[in-house]
């Protein structure tokens, strides 16, 4: 398993626990600490951003970071080799 894989199970995890917590806490009194982006580990962070990225681009209905990336690789292996046909909706991994 990559580092990143990793680190959304790692996220995934907390967040989940931290929902468990959250129904037997009362949050009528609990102040949340500030946090920023900042405060994260340069992997961390890049992780967080993608994985927003993502979410805002499928709330709009747009690719997400790896459609992007999948379809820059289509567009630059279909340009390296032009006499190639491929069906409609091939996938490039």
């Amino acid at each position: 398993m990559d580092s990143y894989s990793s680190l959304i199970i790692k996220l995934s995890l907390f967040l989940f626990a931290r929902e468990i917590r959250a129904s037997e806490i009362d949050t009528q009194k609990a102040e949340p600490e500030p946090s920023k982006l900042s405060d994260l580990d340069s992997e961390t962070r890049s992780a967080v951003e993608k994985t927003m990225f993502d979410q805002t681009q499928k709330q709009k209905g747009l690719p997400t970071s790896d459609e992007i990336k999948q379809g820059q690789l289509k567009k630059q292996f279909m340009a390296q080799n032009p006499n190639t046909k491929f069906p409609p909706g091939a996938q490039f991994m």
